[in-house]
């Protein structure tokens, strides 16, 4: 982990606590803090932090993360509550709705309009899934892509207020053999769900002990599937702590050990308490800290960032995992044919990013939509090269010989065996 990621961290973890922080140790380039919050989807929470204090950041960088910052908040909880105002009224309607991550975690930061999501996800049971899909397209979220058979939601999409992930399932289909093997939360997350009173009204949402599972079996799933990231990580741990007296903590450590997760989700709790100054003693579990298992995997967190930056070589790592865990059937070639399907839909998602995506890394893009093909291009070719060069694997539903694997996904697969996760 560099010095810019470990600051990163405490950045991090004192905009979400709502504390001062500390200058960084020891000199830090950042810029490269600037762009790893990025990567990790974290920007607004860690420039919270700069506002008491410039902390050595140069003023240019300063108030460009504050104003962005600023801007973001204030879209951030327009959009929040409008969105919730859609939720009640689909519950009005007779349709039940539980909002699922997003809103319902963000209410634990200290700046909860500062933890800014992409998109809004909404749980409703699979028979209310077509009146509730007729009920978002009246309210201005048409259809944007319908969900395939094998998988847990749909997205619709708003002109202002972005996109709605309606799940008819807390995890899709190929994940839950493994995820849920010890309890089923589907079966109840409709039946124990809870209101919340938060952002002036009240809402319906998971029981915390079924979402805190969810949070962390969503984080592991996206471990797995080519990278956590820091919000993820602090989602879990807020949540738990904000949840303490309501969380089933025997239950919770119960599905983790038969998961095989407990040890990756101690670590995380782990990194949590050394960089962010997380209370210990607040978690459903205790952490681990030990050094190497701790620098391995944040290494891997830094390099993966925000679901994976790496995601075309770490599109198959999930695929992978379930070649070698056993966690499938050896002679269930169905299963394996659906992890292919999905395999190959991240991978051509990661060869063509949609304009958001791109404007990220290629600013210019912002200005100049017109050359979004161009950047398409030269992302081609510089696949093609690294696909020339071994950096790429194809996705295929052939059952590979561990030595004939990449080497990222060797590393990956050696990565979770040292986590126990095999």
């Amino acid at each position: 982990m560099t010095p810019e990621m470990e600051y990163l961290m405490h950045l991090f973890g004192c905009g979400a606590r709502g504390v001062p922080a500390s200058p960084p140790k020891t000199p830090v380039d950042w810029e490269r803090v600037a762009k790893l919050a990025s990567d990790q989807s974290v920007t607004y929470t860690a420039a919270i932090a700069l506002k008491r204090d410039p902390l050595g950041c140069p003023p240019a960088t300063r108030e460009r993360l504050l104003s962005s910052a600023r801007g973001a908040a204030v879209k951030n909880l327009l959009k929040t509550e409008q969105i919730l105002s859609v939720v009640n009224a689909m519950q009005a309607a007779g349709i039940k709705t539980l909002v699922i991550k997003g809103a319902d975690v963000a209410r634990f930061y200290a700046h909860p309009e500062l933890r800014v999501s992409a998109d809004t996800d909404l749980l409703v049971a699979p028979q209310d899934e077509a009146a509730a899909l007729a009920f978002l397209e009246r309210s201005g979220f048409p259809l944007k892509k319908k969900r395939a058979s094998d998988f847990n939601h749909s997205i619709c999409a708003h002109p202002t207020l972005g996109l709605v992930e309606l799940h008819i399932g807390l995890l899709p289909q190929m994940f839950r053999k493994t995820l849920t093997q010890c309890w089923d939360l589907d079966a109840h997350a409709m039946e124990t769900a809870q209101t919340v009173t938060a952002y002036e009204t009240t809402y319906l949402a998971l029981e915390p002990t079924i979402a805190l599972l969810f949070l962390t079996e969503h984080m592991m799933k996206h471990f797995l599937y080519g990278g956590a990231s820091l919000r993820m990580m602090m989602d879990t741990a807020l949540y738990a702590i904000g949840n303490a007296g309501a969380i089933d903590r025997q239950r919770y450590a119960d599905a983790l050990r038969e998961t095989k997760y407990q040890y990756t989700v101690r670590l995380f709790f782990g990194a949590l308490v050394r960089y962010c100054g997380i209370d210990a003693d607040a978690l459903p579990l205790p952490p681990a800290m030990e050094e190497d298992a701790m620098t391995a995997l944040l290494d891997d967190l830094e390099a993966g960032g925000w679901q994976g930056m790496n995601h075309e070589e770490h599109a198959l790592d999930a695929w992978q995992y379930y070649r070698y865990t056993g966690a499938r059937d050896a002679q269930d070639d169905s299963e394996l044919r659906q992890i292919g399907r999905e395999s190959r839909r991240e991978y051509k998602h990661a060869m063509f990013p949609t304009l958001r995506e791109l404007q990220r890394d290629h600013p210019a893009l912002r200005k100049h939509r017109w050359l979004y093909p161009f950047f398409v291009l030269l992302r081609l070719i510089g696949k093609f090269f690294k696909l020339l060069r071994g950096g790429v694997a194809s996705p295929s539903i052939k059952r590979d010989r561990r030595e004939d694997l990449t080497p990222d996904a060797q590393a990956r697969l050696e990565l979770f065996e040292r986590l126990d996760l095999m």
